[in-house]
């Protein structure tokens, strides 16, 4: 189903997402219609600072994309009027070469960053050099995800 048009009538005791409401195209609106449906719920949801680094090197090396996800202030806004509670957490997770966690990325199927281009394979080898270069530290590279669970009534 379409999450920002939940085909469900009826209210719901919980509604719970993990890494969806990055996608809606219009959450300011579909938000808090979704939350209208429902007593509880639970989310997670990627925000902007997950792939700090890949960012980084894509404006530095022209090699790969990545989605422009909102801040996650932005997000706490169309939670309110409701009783709610919310951490957000910085995760670092390493990988042992950059190829490992391109790889893993793409087995994720979350490919899409709204660029439609492709690179050239020098960009790619500069991008392969420059991550470790930069950010690895005893032969590993970091990937940052920043996440916001955020959960009520």
């Amino acid at each position: 189903a379409d999450g920002e048009r939940l085909p469900f009538s009826g209210k719901f005791d919980l509604i719970a997402g993990s890494s969806a409401l990055q996608w809606f195209q219009n959450p300011a609106a579909s938000i808090p219609a979704m939350l209208e449906l429902t007593g509880r719920f639970a989310f997670s949801v990627f925000c902007e600072g997950t792939f700090a680094e890949m960012k980084i090197l894509k404006d530095m090396t022209g090699f790969g994309s990545v989605y422009d996800l909102p801040k996650h202030d932005d997000f706490i806004k169309y939670f309110s009027g409701r009783g709610f509670e919310h951490e957000v957490v910085e995760y670092v997770v390493w990988f042992d070469s950059v190829r490992e966690f391109l790889q893993k990325q793409k087995g994720t199927g979350a490919t899409f960053s709204g660029i439609d281009r492709f690179a050239s394979k020098t960009s790619y080898k500069r991008f392969l050099e420059l991550y470790p270069e930069l950010f690895g530290d005893g032969g590993r590279i970091p990937v940052t995800y920043t996440i916001l669970y955020i959960y009520g009534k």
